[in-house]
């Protein structure tokens, strides 16, 4: 799947944190890439603070580090998880059952600032508005799509009417 942004992100390959982040103890949100991503996207062109990002494809996962003190009192929205201090990816429920080893994992930066955390409390209200947005894109898509082929016939009397005609 490609997914092309309008707002660049600075790439660091590889598992290490950038400068500022190693040792980093705060809170870490985890939540799937593309609602992930589309929200980290929407908070940049909205001038919100964004930070580093570590994207892992093998797992279809972001994990987003957090400003201090805006942590698990109030997540998740459905399928986002926040760590304490942890970026290992594991499963949707936090379990490591299934667990696979993470090839293949980058950092994102944002390149016009020089954030290294996300603030939590706006990531709570954009993931879950971008998550409600995709959901309901969901349901106009399901609700407008037209049946195609012949549209079924309807009987004006019994079972076998049209034998007996």
């Amino acid at each position: 799947m490609n997914h092309s942004t309008e707002v660049p992100w600075l790439v660091r390959y590889g598992d290490d944190a950038p400068d500022g982040l190693a040792g980093y103890t705060g809170d870490v949100v985890q939540a799937p890439r593309a609602t992930a991503m589309d929200s980290l996207q929407d908070m940049r062109r909205g001038g919100l603070r964004v930070g580093a990002v570590l994207v892992c494809l093998v797992h279809e996962l972001v994990q987003i580090p957090i400003t201090p003190g805006e942590g698990p009192w109030h997540w998740p929205p459905s399928r986002t998880l926040c760590h304490p201090r942890i970026t290992r990816c594991s499963t949707a429920d936090g379990s490591e059952m299934g667990y696979r080893p993470c090839l293949g994992r980058f950092w994102l930066l944002p390149h016009d600032t020089s954030e290294l955390l996300t603030d939590g409390a706006v990531l709570y209200d954009v993931l879950c508005t971008v998550r409600s947005r995709r959901r309901l894109g969901s349901a106009a898509r399901r609700a407008g799509r037209r049946r195609i082929g012949p549209e079924p016939r309807q009987a004006s009397g019994g079972l076998y009417e049209d034998w007996l005609a």
